[in-house]
């Protein structure tokens, strides 16, 4: 009977299961290899992590072609180059510039969120920020923290608070 597991693809297109629950171990793993992870329904053998490392380390086994079906892509494989990271960095870069001289707040859970097609970490999109704060300081602006991870332009906070203050006539 199909199971659900994990299976981890290393570059040499050989192909290991393993129980889900040993994906926080591999991910690191998964990183330093390029391998790819996946959550998959198949008949094969699933091994324990002592197996595993035994397996992936011993390239002499051979192992015969597996029947799978992959149902959730996990970790995809590194493919990015240098260029495509700094031109990604020049989009969410630009993005943040726009919308603080725009006198909009910046979340950086809303930036995760707009651009999670390019599987970067939370700390990535917080670099991303802090080059474009310190940029628009050296340019004379002042940047406020609203409230944890949302950040804002001083001058269109004192001037919704300036208009929230006037009179009305």
């Amino acid at each position: 009977m199909p199971r659900k597991c994990l299976m981890i693809e290393l570059k040499d297109k050989r192909r290991f299961f393993t129980d889900k629950k040993h994906y926080p171990e591999l991910v690191e793993f998964s990183k330093a290899f390029d391998a790819e992870m996946s959550i998959v329904r198949t008949d094969e053998e699933v091994v324990d992590l002592v197996s595993l490392a035994n397996v992936v380390c011993d390239d002499t086994i051979s192992i015969k072609r597996p029947s799978f079906e992959i149902l959730t892509p996990l970790v995809p494989r590194a493919s990015r180059c240098r260029s495509k990271m700094r031109h990604d960095a020049k989009i969410i870069r630009r993005w943040i510039r726009k919308q603080m001289l725009a006198g909009k707040p910046v979340r950086l859970s809303g930036l995760a969120q707009r651009y999670k097609r390019y599987n970067l970490s939370l700390a990535c999109f917080c670099n991303h920020f802090s080059a474009v704060r310190k940029q628009l300081q050296e340019e004379g602006h002042t940047i406020k923290k609203i409230k944890r991870g949302e950040y804002q332009l001083a001058s269109s906070i004192d001037s919704a608070i300036d208009t929230k203050t006037l009179p009305q006539v």
